[in-house]
């Protein structure tokens, strides 16, 4: 190889190594320049063979002076070589420029992205804070998409892109091109009560718990030191973290910085400022009120119930925050305790006392209908756990105290003197529970009476009416009428002291506990009446459940004992799911046939009234016209629906002859309602309530006035309200976290109750100026008339 060739290679190999050429073009080039080495050796050796030797004979021949051609192998291959190098050089070249020309574009747009944002941060800037109309209806449009979305993967979305909008806002408005804790901090900072700014305030709480533990602290600092009150109070009623709805808040907001200690110190706050409902259901002014008299108040011993897990509000502050304006026309509130348990989850049940004040008709119009309005029942008292008597009692501990304080020494407001009457609601199973009687289904499971159940279908039967002294007989406690030595009424035993009666040996087995009952008469041993001083006869029952326990008994016994085949087991569940629209719980229940499946309605408030109306084509699904059975199952209906009706029907004047009147027209359709089921069935089928109408409702009429007055709707209207929120909330995994956030939700619905302004409250107010409005205007024509 000669010099020159072997320089070549060196070259392309020094271009290749410096990233001149790439590994293609670099094999290509090679490739060329030794073609043309082998080419040029290849045309020497056939040189040296034409040449004649030197000794031969022959006379050489003369040279021609014809030029050679201008080009041969070696320059060929020197072009090629060149040829390539210009095509690597023209096509950097092209690269190159197209990369300066993309960088001029990205720099131009850079550039008009910049005038775009400055305009965009001067516009909002010049409209004092206030984001543009479109701006607006993309927040709302997001707000709304991310509250109502079923999908969780779209809610997160809509809540993502919220977030990243009010970003870019918040950013262009501040001018800040930093991360969304330091524009927060600015807007902390920033003192301004407009609307929108509390809304964005609210969206970017959402991410407190994912900040720094620091930057939680002094969000929540700035919240309590700079702002003013209305626009904490907004902040507060308005936040909702999602999927965690409560529990951040109430831990951080237990803590107030103190500017003595340095240090934050745990408080109690009531956690009502979390309900989200309160900012939508009172006006912002009376909730700022309300909150400022009401929440101080809130003492942390309120939550001690023994070892009940639950919250109580004081009962004076509730009664006179839920009454303000009747307290003016009276000299005695007249008040109705009642409680019910209901199951949120599985496992978890929430009991809840609440009351309701009873106006008089004589203060109010004559088409009132506020007493049994989802507002009329304020609950004082919640806790977790069923309606068993000893939870029951010792949850209301502190609420009785305060009861017994209040009838002692009356209730003082602007100077003036009131007294509290109560009485007592509830179902039969919460009176049996607060009476210290038997449960419903023992032999003896009337509360107001010592009547057995083989004769609950007899009339007039005189038997003894249960007092507070034969229930402490009866289990064997001490009142103040008894004298030693004592005998018990009920059974042989015979005391001679005091003490000998309190040191009595409680029964020793289940069975013997049970015979104890059945000698004193569904008197348990050593239970006395959850509050001691109100008689059964102060206990009104309950017409709801009246209606809730007959309908499905008359379902029971007039129906579904009829349905033999499956065949019209289906056809009576899609009868009431179609006209009733009620609920049909499914059991699957092995017989000698096979699987059979047994529907069982789920009938509650309205659909009661619903089944009574439907109750012929309910009964035709299963028997016939031509069955005897029919008119006997139609009779039961149409004595029930005239009781019904009658119970519900307002007394024209609350006066003693109106009282006989519809307490005298309750007994006779009770009593004819109690002979219809005996005339269909047996008199096993006469169960508690038909008894409690027939002997016990009369005089609850006669003494108390307007059974309707005192019904539980408004606190059943409590429990539905509060499951719908636990189950929207709520965990039904995570039995640990359930518990906790169950809590939570009664607390939230106590401080949610006493907050907002109630439709009583209203009621109350606007009746009232119709009464002194009619005052007025009698005065008005005595003067005419006397002038």
């Amino acid at each position: 190889m000669d010099p020159e060739s072997r320089a070549q290679l060196k070259e392309l190999k020094k271009d290749f190594d410096d990233d001149i050429i790439s590994e293609s073009d670099y094999v290509e080039l090679k490739r060329i320049v030794l073609a043309a080495v082998k080419s040029s050796q290849g045309a020497s050796t056939l040189d040296g063979q034409e040449q004649p030797e030197a000794n031969s004979s022959e006379p050489a021949a003369p040279r021609s002076h014809t030029p050679t051609p201008p080009a041969s192998n070696r320059d060929t291959a020197k072009l090629e070589r060149m040829k390539v190098l210009q095509d690597i050089a023209d096509a950097q070249l092209a690269k190159v420029s197209e990369q300066v020309e993309n960088l001029k574009e990205q720099l131009a747009d850079e550039k008009s992205r910049a005038r775009k944002f400055e305009k965009l941060a001067h516009k909002w800037k010049r409209r004092a804070k206030e984001p543009g109309p479109k701006q607006k209806l993309r927040l709302i449009r997001r707000k709304e998409l991310a509250e109502h979305s079923k999908d969780p993967r779209l809610r997160k979305k809509h809540l993502r892109r919220m977030i990243s909008d009010l970003d870019g806002y918040i950013k262009a408005k501040f001018r800040v091109y930093a991360d969304g804790e330091e524009a927060m901090m600015n807007l902390l900072g920033d003192n301004s009560t407009s609307e929108h700014v509390q809304q964005l305030l609210t969206k970017l709480l959402n991410r407190l718990p994912h900040l720094k533990k620091s930057v939680q602290r002094t969000v929540v600092r700035r919240i309590e030191e700079h702002w003013t009150a209305e626009v904490g109070l907004a902040i507060r009623l308005r936040c909702r973290i999602p999927e965690r709805p409560y529990q951040y808040l109430i831990n951080s907001l237990s803590y107030k910085y103190s500017p003595e200690t340095d240090k934050y110190e745990k408080h109690y706050i009531a956690p009502g400022v979390c309900m989200p409902s309160l900012g939508r259901n009172a006006g912002k002014n009376e909730t700022i009120r309300l909150m400022n008299k009401y929440f101080d108040t809130a003492k942390p011993e309120a939550l001690v119930l023994g070892s009940v897990e639950g919250i109580t509000l004081s009962f004076k502050e509730a009664l006179l925050a839920y009454c303000e304006q009747y307290l003016p026309e009276c000299t005695d509130i007249q008040v109705q305790l009642a409680g019910d348990g209901a199951g949120v989850f599985r496992g978890v049940s929430q009991t809840t006392v609440a009351f309701k004040v009873i106006v008089p008709q004589a203060e109010r119009d004559p088409d009132f209908h506020g007493l049994n309005s989802p507002f009329s029942s304020q609950s004082v008292l919640v806790f977790e756990g069923k309606e068993a008597y000893h939870e029951v009692k010792e949850a209301m501990a502190r609420l009785l105290d305060e009861l017994k304080d209040i009838e002692d020494n009356g209730i003082t407001h602007n100077d003036k003197l009131y007294t509290l009457k109560k009485k007592g609601g509830g179902d039969m199973k919460w009176i049996n529970m607060m009476c210290g009687v038997a449960p419903c289904n023992h032999t003896h499971g009337c509360a107001f009476c010592e009547c057995p159940q083989a004769e609950w279908h007899l009339s007039d039967t005189r038997h003894t009416l249960r007092t507070i002294a034969t229930i402490m007989e009866g289990a064997h406690l001490y009142h103040a009428g008894m004298t030693f030595p004592w005998k018990c009424p009920y059974c042989p035993k015979t005391f001679e002291t005091k003490e000998e009666l309190e040191s009595e040996v409680a029964p020793s087995s289940e069975k013997k506990r049970l015979e104890y009952q059945i000698e004193h008469k569904g008197c348990m041993w050593k239970r006395a009446p959850v509050i001691p001083d109100l008689p059964p006869e102060d206990y009104v029952g309950d017409v709801l459940h009246f209606a809730l326990r007959e309908v499905h008994h008359c379902i029971e016994v007039t129906v579904r004992q009829r349905c033999t085949t499956q065949e019209k087991i289906d056809k009576l569940a899609e009868f009431l799911v179609k006209h009733v629209k009620c609920f049909i719980k499914v059991k699957k229940v092995k017989k000698r046939q096979g699987v059979k499946e047994e529907k069982t309605p789920n009938i509650i408030g309205r659909e009661c009234s619903l089944t009574m109306q439907h109750s012929e084509g309910m009964v035709r699904t299963v028997l016939s016209e031509d069955d005897e059975r029919f008119e006997k199952a139609m009779a039961v209906w149409r004595r029930l629906t005239l009781l019904w009706r009658e119970m519900t029907t307002r007394i024209a004047l609350d006066t003693p002859a109106f009282r006989e009147t519809k307490a005298r027209a309750i007994r006779q359709k009770a009593r004819d309602y109690t002979a219809a089921l005996i005339a269909h069935g047996s008199a096993q089928d006469v169960h508690l309530y038909s008894h409690v109408a027939s002997e016990h409702l009369p005089a609850q009429v006669l003494r108390h006035g307007d059974l309707l007055d005192y019904s539980m709707q408004g606190l059943e209207h409590l429990h539905s309200q509060r499951k719908t929120h636990m189950r929207h909330h709520g965990n039904k995994r995570k039995t640990g976290n359930l518990k906790s956030r169950t809590a939570q939700s009664a607390k939230l619905e106590v401080a949610h109750r006493i907050i907002n302004k109630s439709v009583q409250h209203r009621a109350i107010s606007r009746h009232l100026m119709a009464k002194q409005y009619r005052a007025t205007q009698a005065e008005a024509l005595a003067e005419a008339r006397t002038g």
